[in-house]
C-alpha cells in the first residue's frame, strides 16, 4: 500500500464514515461506495487488499460475517443528508 492509497482511504473515511461502538459495515459495500467516491474525484481505484491494509492501519479490523462476508468492525456510514462531524 502506498501513502497515496492510505491517504485516499482515510480521506474517504473522514468524509463518509463514523465510528460505531456496536456497528459493523460490510466490506464489499464499503469498497463499492469508496470506489464510486474515488471515481467521482478522479482518483485511481485501489486494489481490495490495499484498502484492507489502509483500514487496518487506521485501527479497524475485518471480522467474518454470518453470511460468509467480511465486516469492518466499529465503522458505519454517515446517514444520508448529514455530514461527518469534524
Amino acid at each position: 500500500m502506498t501513502d497515496e492509497t492510505r491517504n485516499q482511504v482515510w480521506d474517504f473515511m473522514r468524509d463518509r464514515t463514523l465510528e460505531s461502538r456496536v456497528g459493523a459495515l460490510p466490506f464489499a459495500v464499503f469498497l463499492r461506495v469508496f470506489h464510486g467516491w474515488s471515481a467521482s474525484y478522479g482518483f485511481p481505484l485501489p486494489l481490495e487488499h490495499d484498502v484492507e491494509s489502509a483500514l487496518e492501519a487506521a485501527g479497524y479490523r475485518l471480522i467474518p460475517g454470518q453470511r460468509g462476508d467480511w465486516l469492518i468492525k466499529g465503522l458505519r456510514f454517515v446517514p444520508k443528508g448529514q455530514e461527518a462531524p469534524e
